[in-house]
Parts: structure tokens; sequence; C-alpha cells
């Protein structure tokens, strides 16, 4: 793998390879994104490969292990913005003070200061009147995850 040719010819080997692992793994979530993805493997690869070139013993497993690593964090990249998307429509502007629905608001603040970031999205998403399957799309996440997550949100804040 001295000279760019060789690379170029692992290019062409392996694109359809690269594409196909998008699509298998990632592809409802990032279908859209695919070309995007496999630029930005070849991409590593060809930094990787400008840095250490003679260390790469087997180019398809480091392939493998690239797609992987490059698709996670398109995936964190992806569930990042989805966090901050929902964070942003659901941001409700403060009570008035002293108005009637004050001090419930600030009990159900307290009460969920024990809540992670995602559990405070679902709850509040839910109190907005969001049906399960758009909370679950906003959060790109299951359903099932959706109603399992905010039934034990309702047990642990019952219990608080």
């Amino acid at each position: 793998m001295a000279s760019d040719a060789s690379f170029e010819d692992l290019v062409q080997q392996y694109h359809l390879l690269v594409l196909h692992l998008i699509r298998r793994y990632y592809g409802g979530a990032l279908g859209h994104l695919e070309e995007d993805l496999s630029q930005e493997v070849w991409t590593k690869l060809w930094d990787s490969f400008q840095k250490n070139e003679s260390n790469i013993v087997q180019f398809k497993s480091y392939l493998y292990r690239t797609v992987q690593t490059t698709l996670w964090d398109a995936m964190r990249r992806l569930d990042q913005q989805t966090t901050e998307s929902l964070a942003d429509q659901l941001e409700e502007p403060q009570a008035e003070p002293f108005s009637p629905g004050l001090i419930s608001q600030l009990d159900l603040e307290k009460k969920m200061d024990g809540l992670n970031r995602e559990e405070r999205l679902m709850v509040q998403a839910w109190l907005k009147g969001f049906s399960y399957q758009e909370i679950a799309d906003l959060l790109a996440c299951g359903e099932g995850r959706v109603r399992n997550c905010l039934s034990r949100i309702r047990k642990k804040l019952a219990g608080s």
C-alpha cells in the first residue's frame, strides 16, 4: 500500500461493502447520509494510511472497525441533534409569579430533578400531549421503550 493507486484500488474494491454495511446496520436512521458516511470512512482510512500504512496488516478488518466507529459517531451526533430539537420544541415560557399553576409546576420540577435529560424530555413531551409514537420518533427510539420508560418514571415520581 505504498502508493496512492493501491489505495484507489482498495476504494474501488470495497466501496460497495462500505455502503452495504451502512445500510445493513443503520439504514433506517442514517440511510439518507450513507454517501456522506462512506466518504467519512474513506477519509479516516486515508489519514490512517498516511500516518501508519505499514502497521495495517489486515485491511478488511481495519475497514470494518472504521465503519463501525464512524457509524457510532454518526448515531451519537444524530441522537444529540434529536434531543436538542426535542428540547427546543418542549421549551415553555416561565409561569407568571403568583399564578395558580406555579405551585404545581415547581413541585413537578422538584420531583423531576432526579431524572436524566432523556427522561425529562419524555415527560415534557407526554405532558404536552405527544403520543408514544411521536415521542419515540423525536427521540429516535422504539415506542415500547417510551412506554416502559414513562411507566417507570410515573412510578418513580409517585413515590417521591
